[in-house]
């Protein structure tokens, strides 16, 4: 029993090292990535309509980085909950307990 207990814990160990891996190779490749395009901007932005330049610096970095942004939060949640809501509930939850009128 204590041995299939310490595997599943072990695989559930296992799955977050992945999350959290997949999640620093994806930040890596958007580092490089948008220096590249940074980069490749800037030097042809003489060919580029002025009005667009700030447009084409901006788009793929927020584009790119709600999407990574989402990623971060999922692999590094805790637990089934994700902390930042869990604290926030347990606040709440004080907070109604020492509120008498709401009861």
């Amino acid at each position: 029993m204590e041995n299939s207990e310490q595997l599943k814990n072990y695989k559930r160990a296992a799955k977050r090292v992945a999350e959290e891996r997949n999640f620093y190779t994806h930040l890596a490749v958007y580092i490089v990535i948008n220096v590249i395009i940074f980069v490749v901007i800037l030097q042809l932005k003489e060919h580029i309509y002025d009005g667009y330049l700030w447009i084409n610096l901006l788009s793929t970095p927020v584009l790119w980085g709600i999407p990574l942004l989402i990623h971060g939060v999922w692999a590094f949640r805790k637990g089934n909950k994700f902390t930042l809501f869990k604290k926030w509930e347990e606040r709440k939850i004080e907070e109604y307990m020492n509120e008498q009128d709401n009861f």
